[in-house]
């Protein structure tokens, strides 16, 4: 994979974090569960969903912060990754 479709992938995987975020209501890791109810958070207000949105939400916020750790190591570092 090259640099510049990594940083393409980072940039695309970013945009689409914020608008499906938008779109649900907030993300998981703002948000919280409580006896079974799953809820997303957005700016302080709770938008209550489906576990699988809730799960859904949670792997795409922790996939967010991977790639934005990697982001910066591929730069400083100059990793080729070719």
């Amino acid at each position: 994979m090259t640099k510049m479709r990594f940083i393409t992938l980072f940039v695309m995987n970013f945009i689409s974090f914020w608008v499906i975020a938008f779109s649900i209501g907030g993300d998981a890791v703002s948000g919280h569960s409580v006896d079974g109810a799953y809820f997303l958070s957005m700016n302080g207000f709770d938008t209550e969903v489906s576990r699988l949105v809730y799960s859904y939400s949670m792997a795409h916020t922790l996939l967010l912060w991977l790639n934005a750790l990697c982001f910066p190591v591929i730069s400083l570092f100059k990793i080729n990754l070719s």
